[in-house]
């Protein structure tokens, strides 16, 4: 009977050990790591895509649209790419720069989302399938960075500086299938309980929070607001999108 309890135990354990080495790999094996830095975007003279139309980059798809007013065509929220770094040209007319000498990590190309309240859903980045976000680079521009600093707008005059407790922040909120999976809040001004910050580095955000999403949207919020909502400009600059996804 002791030889029968033995055999047994071997056997069990032979049964056990070969069940472990044919276990599934582990979800993180199944995986695949996409970071999207815009560098293969073409761009034409103007040193941005058209803000018109959508940018495909990797098979996911950055959402821009173009409005049509009452003085012509504008730009309804959204993201372009573009090569623009210059910090000095306050106003409008620099809405396509980077208060950066390059992008993330030295590249030449990143992003930047204009963000409209009247047209919340034209800001965002749509994945074919559902993925896991993981980061992403994010700096202002140069319209948004002066007009923080010093109210400067380019001469509108709509804008006033920072001030103690202002801040202003992009909140990035992700979808599945329709609904809210999670949100991100990073702030870009932070004068809250005697800080003086206003980012002018390329700096990475956790996305992790999001879980899984098929759709990012981004949006823009801040102390000098009005009766039509932000007087600050709802420019952010992006760069290194960064996720997970099923291999």
């Amino acid at each position: 009977m002791k030889n029968l309890l033995k055999v047994s135990f071997w056997a069990m354990l032979a049964i056990t050990f070969a069940a472990c080495n044919n276990e599934e790999p582990a979800a993180d094996e199944q995986k695949e790591t996409i970071v999207i830095d815009f560098e293969a975007v073409e761009l034409d003279e103007s040193g941005h895509t058209d803000n018109a139309v959508a940018t495909t980059v990797s098979g996911v798809t950055f959402n821009s649209v173009q409005g049509d007013g009452q003085w012509g065509p504008y730009w309804d929220g959204g993201i372009v790419v573009s090569n623009q770094t210059d910090k000095e040209t306050a106003g409008y007319a620099n809405q396509f720069s980077v208060y950066a000498n390059a992008g993330a990590d030295n590249s030449e190309q990143f992003a930047v989302v204009y963000y409209s309240s009247f047209s919340a859903a034209n800001s965002s980045i749509e994945f074919s399938k559902p993925i896991e976000p993981q980061s992403v680079a994010i700096n202002n521009s140069t319209y948004v960075y002066l007009a923080l600093k010093d109210g400067n707008d380019g001469g509108y005059g709509g804008v006033t500086a920072m001030g103690e407790n202002d801040w202003f922040k992009v909140t990035f909120t992700g979808l599945n299938n329709k609904e809210i999976t999670g949100k991100v809040d990073f702030y870009l001004a932070d004068f809250r309980d005697g800080k003086t910050y206003i980012c002018a580095d390329w700096t990475t955000c956790d996305l992790t929070a999001l879980g899984s999403v098929d759709k990012i949207l981004i949006s823009l919020d801040g102390t000098d607001s009005g009766e039509y909502g932000l007087n600050t400009p709802a420019y952010v600059c992006l760069d290194n999108v960064t996720f997970q996804q099923a291999k």
